[in-house]
């Protein structure tokens, strides 16, 4: 098959425009696809555009995030490496080993990329492309221990059996790995812990939206779990490349405190929900009757746990149920008093997206300023860097568009981070629902 020029350059349009980088990238993307369009397909002799070979091939890689480990379980005859291109949110793993022991009780030899979460994450990776010379696993994987006979949950890329995904998994530590599903070719792989069960989702193209599959329960899980992606060649002597893309390790929203700020009467309401047929995995509903978030003391109810350093909240808001006047959204607080400096990203009953924030303690709340840089869907993200405090708003949970920042000047190490909901009147009660919500803290990148 050769080298599709009108496939490449479409491919390469929709990239940049998927990043959201700036103007100079928009640009680019817009004549990359008015030239594809343009374009007949036309061909280079050895040069494939399948799904088996890179697309990656100009992409600047170089270091990996903070915090990622690379790391060869079992024995490697070739050698291996990983790295990661920010420009395109890229990692390539190149990986050897014979790969998941799925025979018998054995050892696993794969190179694995992952990295360290305590307590309850859960990674979701896209699996964009591979280049092989020989027969290959490669994939998303929650493994209890770095050796090479430890549990493990793994969704895998079989090029040996016509690409079709696989649930492999090692229920106990140094027993046999079973394959227990199998499907066809998709691209979205989604392992969730909750303690030592492993939920486990799979899709195609729409990361947002994946299908609940299975759960697994994995004997040997401490408080430490790793999350990652591996790779193996068959045991080959020239290492097998798979690219990743859309990857992020998230600690999961729970567990939250919910606390009445200021005056709300009748008392506020918090009802979480967790239910695997929804692929959201989690959405809260906050009921409050209260005068809201304004001049130099809050009413409203509070929904939060803390946050150590800088770090990121993203959830999905559906405009609240109520009076004029409602309002719910994420907000970070500098403290749980009801004078606190706070940076609110809400939406309201006429389904308007606002940024409320008060600067310091006791001083009055600005006055809320209206999202007018394009349309929404309920998508929004506050990031804390020191005393600054960023908020976005996005149409998919992937691109972001800058809203407002403030900074917050008595912020200290530790804020309060989470969901808020109010009636903005007492005696008149809403409801609002709150999903997908994902907390990275400062060591975790997106």
């Amino acid at each position: 098959m050769g080298f599709d020029l009108q496939k490449h350059v479409y491919n390469l349009s929709q990239r940049l425009a998927q990043r959201g980088a700036g103007a100079a990238l928009a640009a680019l993307a817009a004549l990359a696809a008015l030239t594809a369009a343009a374009l007949p397909a036309c061909g280079a002799a050895g040069i494939e555009a399948d799904e088996n070979t890179s697309s990656e091939s100009s992409a600047l890689y170089g270091a990996l995030p903070s915090g990622w480990t690379k790391t060869a379980i079992g024995i490697m005859q070739a050698p291996t490496n990983a790295q990661y291109d920010p420009s395109i949110g890229s990692y390539k793993v190149e990986g050897a080993g014979t790969g998941l022991k799925t025979v018998g009780a054995g050892s696993d030899n794969v190179y694995y990329l992952n990295r360290t979460v305590v307590g309850d994450a859960e990674i979701d990776v896209m699996l964009a492309s591979a280049s092989s010379g020989s027969p290959f696993t490669g994939g998303a994987m929650i493994r209890a221990q770095l050796n090479a006979n430890s549990s493990f949950v793994a969704i895998v890329w079989d090029s040996n059996s016509s690409n079709t995904r696989k649930l492999v998994a090692r229920a106990t530590i140094g027993g046999p790995a079973t394959t227990l599903a199998t499907w066809g070719i998709d691209t979205v792989m989604k392992l969730v812990r909750r303690g030592n069960q492993i939920l486990v989702y799979r899709g195609g193209s729409d990361a947002l939206h994946p299908t609940y599959v299975t759960t697994v329960t994995l004997a040997g899980m401490g408080a430490a779990t790793s999350y990652g992606m591996f790779v193996s060649n068959s045991g080959a002597a020239a290492a097998d490349t798979n690219y990743f893309s859309h990857v992020q390790v998230s600690l999961l929203p729970e567990p939250f405190i919910s606390k009445d700020i200021g005056t709300v009467s009748p008392a506020g309401t918090a009802t979480y929900r967790y239910d695997t047929s929804d692929s959201y995995l989690n959405a809260i509903s906050l009921g409050s009757s209260s005068a809201g978030v304004k001049g130099t003391a809050d009413a409203f109810q509070f929904t939060y746990r803390p946050m150590v350093g800088d770090g990121s909240f993203i959830a999905r808001i559906d405009p609240p149920g109520g009076p004029v006047g409602a309002k719910g959204g994420i907000m970070l607080r500098s403290s749980l008093d009801k004078s606190a400096s706070h940076v609110l990203v809400s939406m309201d009953s006429s389904d308007n997206l606002l940024f409320t924030r008060r600067t310091s303690q006791g001083a009055t709340t600005a006055a809320d300023v209206a999202f007018s840089a394009g349309s929404y869907a309920g998508w929004v993200k506050i990031t804390r860097t020191g005393t600054s405090v960023s908020t976005y708003s996005s149409l998919d949970g992937f691109t972001w568009t800058p809203f407002q920042t403030a900074v917050l000047t008595d912020l200290g190490s530790t804020a309060y981070i989470g969901f808020a909901s109010t009636s903005g009147a007492v005696g008149s009660t809403s409801t609002v629902t709150i999903d997908s919500a994902l907390f990275l803290p400062n060591t975790f990148q997106w």
